[in-house]
């Protein structure tokens, strides 16, 4: 629960109520796809300065969460209120003579050209005029094309875990279509075997959503599309299991309307939509569409150095993958900051709209928080069990028996000399420098170093030990 200072805006609180309802005990979830939406919808009309670059009020979400534990159920209910939210301010668009039109990418085929495009051959309107040909190609646009959702249900065979010949691209396109709005960085160009250049202007929102793909420590640590999404990953304990399956028993035969909400949350976000929309017709300035209070930065600056701290107590393989998203984190803060206070605008005083204070800050980075955890906790959870095979399938643990059987005059409190424990490999377990060398990564963990000069000094870890 949120409490104290940290509680979300009034509308984001009644939307996780409506939302477990349908879902149960996945409130977390339900909060990123509030702001998915609120801030696609918002991308055309907020800027997020940050000196000489800017960021846009895009979300992207990536939910990664045991099978059958109510993903499929609240991305259904999500998506209705999107479409009806996406129906509503096509609408109000259309009453300005906006050609933009938002809606929901719904394919599952991950090819090229599904996803941003490819050609056609077409009469030419042109021929029978001087060198003009009987045909032209013809760009025929993928479904990333636009604005909206870029809902991907399945995001396991995305390619982004298992890449094949078909789907090579795939990580490249999604990784520039994250890129900020305000520069052409986001526009997906490929040049096809035969035929002109196909252009995708991709700027949906994305929201994907999984069960842990085996290899996903991997594609954590190594590919930048999942370091670039905002992030939650739960491994969903048997207790909780069993709880949400007993909920599912006991609503048999109850019935419930979830049509009044959804038409209550589109109308809501519609309004948020069209308050934002005359914002942006007085100050005509993207950059300047909210301001920020004095403190903000330095709130921020106080979440990262608490982030910071949060990793001292863990092992160093662990913190080096977890640091990797923290650039991302920032920036999630920051958008996550500006859309709360979006969201509380309509129902501030008046001079109070508009601006983020250091409380949206706070609400921002307890949803990050969340985020974060889930990540340091998996990347815990996995590379423990990573490392537990591969002490059961190769010769790491010779590094502990040998560290033991370093003579006792060569022992300082506990402390040898690292080479002491190389001659000991070698002489006694039959090591090569070689692989002694290669493996020394995956054995690092269980000691404790320290540099005294040029003298590299190492000891077990009491939990090693």
């Amino acid at each position: 629960e949120v409490e104290g200072d940290e509680e979300l805006p009034a509308v984001v609180k009644e939307w996780v109520k409506e939302f477990g309802k349908v879902s149960r005990l996945n409130e977390f979830p339900a909060i990123i796809t509030f702001f998915i939406l609120l801030g696609q919808i918002t991308k055309d009309l907020v800027q997020i300065p940050y000196g000489a670059t800017t960021e846009d009020t895009r979300i992207h979400g990536c939910w990664i969460q045991t099978a059958r534990s109510g993903k499929s159920v609240l991305n259904d209910y999500f998506l209705e209120i999107a479409n009806m939210t996406f129906a509503m301010v096509n609408d109000e668009d259309d009453l300005f003579g906006n050609e933009k039109e938002f809606n929901i990418f719904d394919i599952i085929e991950y090819t090229d050209a599904a996803l941003i495009g490819t050609t056609e051959e077409v009469d030419n309107p042109e021929f029978g005029e001087p060198d003009e040909p009987r045909t032209i190609q013809q760009q025929v646009n993928g479904a990333l094309e636009g604005s909206g959702i870029a809902f991907f249900d399945e995001f396991e065979y995305s390619g982004v875990f298992n890449s094949s010949q078909y789907k090579q691209g795939v990580v490249p396109y999604f990784q520039r279509l994250m890129n900020t709005l305000s520069t052409d960085g986001y526009i997906i160009k490929k040049k096809l075997a035969s035929g002109p250049i196909v252009t995708c202007k991709c700027q949906r929102s994305m929201w994907a959503t999984t069960y842990p793909p085996e290899q996903l420590t991997d594609v954590i640590a190594h590919k930048g599309v999942l370091q670039r999404m905002f992030m939650y990953i739960y491994d969903v304990p048997l207790s909780q299991q069993k709880e949400m399956r007993k909920s599912l028993i006991h609503s048999l035969g109850t019935m419930g309307n979830r049509n009044q909400p959804t038409q209550r949350f589109a109308k809501a976000m519609t309004t948020m939509y069209k308050e934002v929309k005359k914002r942006a017709e007085e100050v005509d300035d993207k950059k300047v569409m909210v301001t920020f209070a004095e403190g903000v930065s330095d709130r921020i600056e106080l979440e990262y150095e608490q982030m910071d701290a949060s990793l001292k107590n863990i092992p160093v393989e662990h913190a080096k993958i977890i640091r990797l998203f923290e650039t991302n984190c920032l920036l999630y803060i920051g958008k996550f900051a500006v859309l709360c206070a979006i969201a509380e605008s309509p129902s501030r005083p008046k001079d109070e709209k508009w601006v983020v204070q250091t409380r949206n800050v706070v609400q921002g980075a307890w949803i990050v928080r969340q985020s974060y955890k889930s990540l340091t906790a998996w990347v815990g959870s996995a590379l423990r069990a990573k490392r537990k095979t591969i002490e059961e399938t190769t010769r790491i643990g010779d590094f502990k028996n040998a560290f033991n059987n370093v003579e006792m005059s060569k022992r300082q409190e506990g402390w040898v000399l690292k080479s002491d424990l190389i001659s000991t490999l070698i002489d006694k377990y039959n090591h090569s420098k070689a692989t002694i060398y290669r493996d020394w990564p995956d054995a690092e963990y269980m000691f404790e170093e320290k540099k005294i000069g040029r003298t590299v000094l190492i000891r077990l870890k009491e939990d090693n030990s």
